[in-house]
């Protein structure tokens, strides 16, 4: 069976999209679990009635704690050998569960299957998006791989892949990020040397809003957590040298953006101390490269 997580905040004018693609799925087996963060509209309504019309939708309420500690809760009530995010203003195309499903099965050596994804703007134009390079597709990657990939950046949208439950260790999500927490996740995983495998199966991708309410539009609310969660991948004692290498490179770029644009930088508690004092070399080394490449964006505009 299939556990279908949907943290909901304040999305009454995407939800009952959202739990449709879930009822038109051609893979029935499914329960989907509905946490509620402390949503002050209509959002719980809509759940509620879903629950009335299928014994497969359940409903959780929270005070408000951030989707990370909502899909959190969610994994105290699961009863699935296989888990789907699904964000409560996204949606998943009909055959995307079933796919998933029988790769999954046919392929015990592989813990995510991760599909394609499509955006879907205010415009209901739609438009195709490829999270990896071309080289990548439809290949089997081991963590190292798939770590050397993600550090320079989240390449999978939280409701693309489906994944084997017992992957994931809680916490699964790290509660004091309040954004890119699935990038958080990934890499964690992939570091653990989780094998992932790209599927690309037609009517099987996640459907990604563009222009909603949810945190994917906050760039700033984004960018703060960067640093927070490259800190956490350079001392992972299963980092790769070269892993280490691009988050502190990355990092480094990152600091040196924030100074530039006056915003505070925020560093993880555990080896603060000790990636400061990296962030302050790696700035000063990479200061010369963040110039260059500011100089080139100014003369591009």
């Amino acid at each position: 069976m299939v556990s279908i997580i949907v943290p909901c905040y304040n999305q009454e004018a995407y939800l009952a999209d959202t739990l449709d693609s879930i009822l038109e799925q051609s893979y029935q087996h499914w329960e989907c679990l509905m946490i509620d963060d402390g949503s002050t509209d209509h959002t719980g309504q809509i759940a509620l009635e879903y629950c009335k019309r299928d014994k497969r939708f359940k409903y959780f309420y929270q005070e408000n704690a951030g989707v990370s500690a909502a899909r959190n809760t969610a994994f105290q009530h699961i009863q699935g050998n296989y888990v789907q995010f699904l964000d409560g203003d996204d949606m998943i195309q009909p055959e995307k569960l079933r796919s998933q499903v029988e790769y999954l099965e046919a392929h015990t050596d592989v813990q995510i299957v991760i599909s394609d994804f499509i955006e879907v703007s205010s415009k209901a134009e739609m438009h195709r998006k490829h999270g990896l390079t071309p080289n990548e597709y439809r290949k089997s990657m081991d963590g190292k791989i798939m770590s050397s990939i993600l550090v320079h950046g989240n390449y999978i949208r939280i409701n693309a892949p489906l994944a084997r439950r017992s992957v994931y260790i809680n916490p699964v999500f790290d509660p004091s990020l309040k954004a890119i927490e699935d990038w958080d996740l990934w890499i964690r995983l992939a570091l653990e040397n989780g094998h992932f495998h790209f599927l690309d199966t037609a009517n099987g991708h996640a459907v990604i809003r563009t222009s909603s309410i949810g945190l994917s539009s906050d760039l700033e609310g984004m960018q703060k957590h960067y640093i927070p969660v490259l800190q956490k991948v350079f001392f992972h004692p299963k980092a790769q040298m070269k892993v280490r290498f691009f988050a502190l490179l990355r990092a480094s770029f990152m600091c040196l953006d924030r100074l530039f644009r006056g915003k505070k930088i925020r560093l993880y508690p555990n080896n603060k101390i000790a990636f400061a004092s990296l962030l302050v070399i790696g700035s000063t080394l990479f200061l010369p490269l963040f110039a260059i490449n500011k100089l080139r964006l100014l003369l591009k505009s």
